[in-house]
């Protein structure tokens, strides 16, 4: 898979930049190239350095992006022998009342999962989003998605977490022997958006919420839907409490991928912990086709420079559980409870949390690293991240 990925990488880089001299001279807003280092960590990576070039067109100072659009190539190396590529194409003013937004993506997590007991996963991913204003707040997106991934791990690793995943290896005589799972998954996705937000960068009020179908061709195929809401408040200047709360539900199926993953309006969130979903345990500890997650923030800005940056602390507690499905290979043995059915519930029973603190560093009007840590599973996790959780 790897060895085609520079050439692919290429050609999606050569299609975004191919429009850019023709909406330059549509708009009058100069391109600019901005490269730089940051850093990403988390408790399967270790640390990860990633070198970024971004070309952009600078929106208007009030306008609610702070792009007017921009092509973006990250490459990234962990402590753990992780690695990651991605070109990113973003456009919020592709045309009047329309947006798009497309991903390339490529990657390796030799330590996916439970920390104490990961398995592999490489994955490559190319997704595009169109955007559509219906009326007023309300609009209506459209993604499709193809992706290719591959889990590896013992028999045994696999079939606890993916009890219904078809297996390159046999388990028997030996499930402790190396197996792997690889699929290839096309997915649509519908949604409708509801964005009461006050902008789209450094959120100070307002409401996201939105609901979605999906359907993706992996393993037997499956259905699903999905919904979220996250919310913004700012009781007092520099002071920002921010919640969200969300749910994904897929049918019965042999699909792996999905399992890990909520989809969101532009930015989908890894579940479940990670950065993005739950900060108390590892990324993708937790896999089931019924997902609830909830958190509540608080920001408080010890330094702000206004468009020059800020210094923020945080504090947050973040809540969620999956529905799993049952092992049905007998000779499979599983220490605890037998876990549930992977039918989405609507409860609040058996929820994991987790609650901790940090800091968030601002560089000009959007360029914002968190460095948290938070306790979910007997142990402080650490995340430095880029961007917000929500």
């Amino acid at each position: 898979m790897t060895r085609y990925l520079l050439p692919r990488l290429a050609l999606a880089l050569v299609a975004c930049v191919a429009p850019l001299s023709a909406q330059d001279a549509e708009s009058g807003v100069p391109w600019r190239l901005s490269y730089f280092p940051y850093l990403q960590a988390s408790p399967n990576d270790g640390v990860m350095g990633i070198a970024r070039a971004i070309w952009f067109q600078q929106a208007d100072w009030d306008a609610r992006t702070s792009l007017r659009r921009s092509v973006a190539l990250d490459a990234g190396y962990s402590t753990r022998d992780a690695w990651l590529a991605r070109v990113t194409y973003a456009d919020p003013t592709i045309a009047t009342n329309w947006r798009a937004h497309a991903v390339v993506e490529a990657g390796r997590e030799p330590r996916f999962g439970d920390v104490r007991d990961p398995i592999a996963r490489e994955r490559l991913i190319a997704r595009a989003e169109v955007t559509r204003r219906a009326y007023g707040p309300l609009q209506v997106a459209v993604q499709l998605t193809a992706r290719h991934d591959r889990f590896e791990g013992t028999g045994e690793q696999l079939t606890r977490r993916y009890p219904l995943a078809p297996r390159e290896q046999l388990l028997l005589p030996t499930p402790n022997a190396p197996a792997a799972i690889a699929q290839t998954d096309l997915i649509a996705r519908g949604a409708i958006i509801l964005d009461l937000r006050d902008r789209e960068y450094e959120v100070n009020s307002g409401v996201l919420a939105e609901l979605g179908l999906i359907a993706g061709s992996a393993g037997d195929g499956y259905q699903g839907v999905y919904g979220s809401v996250r919310g913004y408040a700012s009781p007092r200047r520099g002071t920002r409490v921010t919640a969200r709360a969300a749910f994904r539900s897929l049918t019965a199926t042999q699909a792996v991928a999905a399992q890990h993953e909520l989809p969101q309006w532009e930015s989908p969130v890894t579940t479940f912990g990670g950065h993005g979903s739950h900060r108390g345990f590892g990324t993708g500890h937790f896999a089931g086709r019924g997902l609830l997650l909830g958190g509540l923030e608080l920001r408080h800005d010890i330094l702000n420079m206004g468009d020059f940056g800020a210094i923020t602390a945080i504090a947050f507690i973040d809540g969620g559980r999956t529905f799993a499905d049952t092992a049905t290979n007998a000779l499979i043995l599983t220490d605890g409870p037998i876990p549930p059915a992977g039918r989405l519930r609507l409860t609040t029973e058996d929820w994991e949390w987790g609650s901790g603190g940090g800091i968030a560093l601002r560089v000009l009007r959007a360029a914002t690293l968190t460095i948290t840590a938070s306790g979910g599973d007997g142990e402080t996790r650490w995340y430095v991240g880029s961007g917000w959780s929500w």
